[in-house]
Formats: C-alpha cells, structure tokens, sequence
C-alpha cells in the first residue's frame, strides 16, 4: 500500500528481527537499483522517508535498497511513526 515501508520477510506486523534482513555488497546494489524501472538506492534517512512519502502520492516505487546503518529509520518509518526524525536512534 502506498505510503508504508513493507520490509521484505517480515510482513505488516513483525515481528522486527534486523538479523533476518540481507544485506548486499554496494557494488551489487549499484547494478540492480535501476531507477528508471522504479529502484532506488537508499543512502540517507531523509531518502528513505521521501520515497515512502512519494508512494503515497501514488509514485510507483517497486523496491528500495536501503543501506545497512539506517536500521532505526527503517524500522521507525516500519511501525508508523511520524516523519521528520531522520537519525538513525
């Protein structure tokens, strides 16, 4: 649904468990986060929070590939909770 963060294996409700996420080698990332077929890389939190954002605009964002140190962001934007606090805390 636009507007949410849905993370890859863990579904709407969770549980969170960062150990079960992958993480991709840079260089990787670099050849499949292909923009003009909807992928983004992610490197900072206010990224993050403008692709979700922009989804509930109804921009078609079909993957993001979000860098490992935005954990708390991730997770944070995941449960719904209010924009604008970008550390990663």
């Amino acid at each position: 649904m636009a507007g949410r963060l849905y993370v890859t294996g863990i579904g709407d409700g969770g549980p969170w468990d960062a150990a079960q996420r992958t993480f991709w080698d840079e260089d990787a990332v670099d050849l499949l986060a292909t923009p003009r077929l909807g992928y983004r890389k992610i490197q900072t939190g206010e990224e993050l929070e403008t692709a979700v954002q922009e989804s509930a605009r109804g921009l078609p964002i079909i993957s993001l590939w979000i860098r490992e140190g935005l954990e708390g962001v991730r997770r944070r934007i995941w449960r719904g909770e209010d924009f604008g606090k970008t550390s990663d805390v």
